[in-house]
């Protein structure tokens, strides 16, 4: 029976761990449209990372 008890209450307290997460309240479906748009606009940064910098580079001259 003790043994019962503590599952219980590991079980309850790994739920509210768990409800904190970020996301938790998104459907599976809203997690991965979010998931979709942040790869883009990383897609994107990374892009604009790469143009700047290699604007920034000073030109060598032969």
């Amino acid at each position: 029976m003790q043994v019962t008890v503590q599952k219980k209450h590991k079980h309850n307290k790994h739920r509210v761990i768990v409800q904190r997460l970020p996301g938790v309240e998104y459907s599976k479906e809203e997690q991965l449209q979010r998931l979709e748009a942040l790869r883009k606009q990383l897609s994107l940064k990374k892009k604009l990372l790469l143009k700047y910098k290699s604007k920034a580079q000073p030109e060598q001259s032969h």
